[in-house]
């Protein structure tokens, strides 16, 4: 039986509209897709005289590193995605190579973080001891943590 000449017609006479539609919704979409984040990705270095570096990525929903600073809490603890540490690693924490600290609520325990325009950050976390910690970062209300941070 197939489609009716006229609604074949009113089909392809919708067709340039629906296209024109479809790529306005598309590039709305894709501005939504690049301004939410998702999952980062987290690199803890190997430890050297008592410093393992973390760097983190904040990537938008495609997995894609973002393309814009983003402001993100970071804290250290436990265990994944816990408290904030009760005690301070013994040298501290401080930006490495990307990043810039804002603010430092419990100094060398949580920081407020600006990344790089490619939303990089990287700490220094320096202990003497053995400790285990987790970097976990807030981003949009969201909480990720780090694989384990351990010193030898």
């Amino acid at each position: 039986m197939g489609i009716p000449k006229k609604d074949k017609d009113r089909l392809n006479a919708m067709g340039p509209a629906a296209n024109l539609i479809s790529k306005k919704l598309g590039t709305q979409v894709d501005d939504m897709v690049n301004a939410v984040d998702g999952t980062p990705a987290f690199t803890v270095g190997a430890e050297a005289a008592n410093v393992i570096n973390v760097a983190v990525v904040v990537k938008d929903l495609n997995g894609s590193a973002v393309a814009t600073k983003r402001k993100v809490y970071a804290w250290l603890s436990a265990t994944a995605g816990a408290v904030v540490v009760t005690t301070a690693p013994t040298g501290g924490v401080a930006v490495g190579t990307d990043g810039t600290v804002i603010s430092s609520p419990q100094a060398n325990k949580e920081v407020n973080i600006i990344t790089t325009a490619a939303g990089k950050f990287d700490l220094n976390v320096t202990d003497t001891g053995t400790p285990t910690f987790y970097l976990n970062i807030e981003t949009q209300g969201q909480v990720f943590s780090s694989p384990a941070i351990t010193f030898a």
